[in-house]
């Protein structure tokens, strides 16, 4: 019976302590509490006590992180340290309140992000981690934007339409900057390979925990100040799991479905998600899947020993793993996005923006490189449609209105694509020879 009583004791409040989560939530849930009280009392000034308060509550947790990893419970500490990443991410949303204080306001949210630079330098010292320059870029600039965004959307005269635009391209740059960056966490202690695994996930715990923080804090700004950045953000989102996905046709589809969506629901963020779209086909076409590294093998080294014996095995071979370039084709993808981005600018709705002949020189000039010199003959379709888009709006061509109308298009589509598939097969013909009969060797193959 006692030992039953202390493996269960061992287990609730050594391996698996509620304390720390339990204490987590008390401090929120009166924060709030607290903060709604004295409002009617003190106004928002009550917002600045507050601050003291959870900046005295982060240090404890921070401590007690600290001592609990030095005397060896590494478990609970981890514990307390994601608690403590959670309210880094601004969990009371203090800085949207400050920023209607004015100039005291803007000093507080200045305090707040010198103390989060500083918190996050600390914690990494009582969890003896090391944290590479682009970890701590990439964590400065969106402690930045917590700070300073609420700021500068109440302050500055921003349409909705463009500061819907900048929210959501805030959170795609900072995600994008995370996926694509090679900077590693590591501990300064060698760990077992049980720790390698719970470090990977704490650390990939704590980029969802802030990654769910900064699309929180986006969205509230936006319903806040009555700023429609719903649609960007999600768009955002998509395009960044997308990016990630080991299927080519996903990133396509996701592109597709946040371009048109946006033309649909919100046209005036258009440009917006086109350069989205641009930034990712980009990184993933020049810099390869940032969730597929490929392990690459060194040939074997033989062994160059004078007196080596016929029974020698030549030296292991080294392994190391890089990022392979995506297909060219994700190129073609960048360009056209890149068009779209440039001929969407200031549209907000209507009719389509009138073309512009030096834009589509250069789609042209991008998409006939990408053709001859890397052999990607998908770039033969946007070509045809944006100068078949151009003819039909400055009215060279006419739209089909009537059945005849509609009856010539088709033949033309129909002779056209004929005219296309033999160029396609021809083109391919090496390809197609083991699929399709060859005369090579005489051989019959069967279909």
């Amino acid at each position: 019976m006692t030992k039953t009583k202390t493996s269960l004791v061992h287990t609730w409040f050594v391996q698996y302590n509620p304390c720390y989560l339990v204490s987590a939530a008390c401090v929120l849930v009166g924060v709030y509490l607290v903060s709604d009280g004295l409002s009617r009392e003190m106004g928002l000034s009550a917002e600045l006590w507050l601050t003291v308060v959870t900046e005295l509550y982060q240090a404890l947790l921070i401590g007690g992180a600290a001592i609990l990893y030095r005397i060896g419970q590494r478990r609970p500490a981890v514990m307390l340290a994601l608690l403590e990443v959670a309210y880094l991410g601004d969990l009371t949303f203090q800085n949207g309140a400050a920023a209607y204080l004015g100039v005291l306001g803007m000093l507080a949210s200045m305090v707040w992000l010198a103390l989060a630079l500083l918190k996050i330098r600390v914690l990494a010292w009582a969890l003896r981690l090391r944290l590479p320059t682009s970890v701590v870029v990439l964590t400065s600039l969106g402690a930045l934007s917590i700070a300073a965004l609420p700021h500068l959307l109440l302050r500055l005269p921003f349409d909705a339409r463009i500061a819907a635009g900048l929210v959501g391209f805030l959170v795609f740059a900072l995600g994008a900057v995370k996926l694509w960056s090679k900077g590693e966490i590591r501990s300064h202690d060698a760990l077992p390979e049980w720790g390698r695994t719970v470090l990977g996930r704490s650390v990939t715990a704590t980029w969802a925990i802030w990654a769910a923080m900064l699309v929180a804090h986006a969205l509230w700004w936006s319903a806040e100040l009555d700023i429609p950045a719903l649609l960007p953000v999600l768009a955002a989102v998509g395009l960044l799991c997308a990016s990630r996905a080991r299927e080519e046709l996903t990133l396509w589809a996701a592109a597709a479905l946040a371009i048109g969506a946006s033309a649909w629901l919100m046209p005036g963020v258009v440009s917006y998600v086109a350069l989205m779209a641009t930034v990712v086909f980009g990184l993933r076409g020049w810099l390869g899947n940032p969730a597929g590294d490929e392990q690459i093998a060194l040939p074997p080294v033989p062994n160059r020993h004078p007196y080596r014996t016929a029974s020698e095995e030549p030296v292991t071979p080294d392994v190391f793993r890089r990022r392979v370039p995506g297909p060219p084709r994700l190129l073609v993808g960048a360009a056209i996005c890149a068009h779209l981005w440039v001929w969407t600018l200031g549209w907000s709705g209507g009719a389509w923006p009138a073309h512009q002949l030096w834009l589509d020189l250069s789609l042209t000039v991008v998409l006939g490189v990408l053709l001859l010199r890397r052999r990607v003959r998908l770039s033969i379709l946007p070509l045809l449609f944006v100068h078949l888009h151009h003819l039909v709006q400055s009215r060279l061509v006419s739209a089909p209105a009537t059945k005849l109308q509609w009856g010539v298009w088709l033949l033309a589509l129909g002779f056209g694509l004929l005219c296309f598939g033999v160029l396609v097969s021809y083109l391919l013909r090496h390809r197609l020879l083991d699929g399709g009969y060859s005369d090579a060797g005489s051989e019959t193959r069967s279909l």
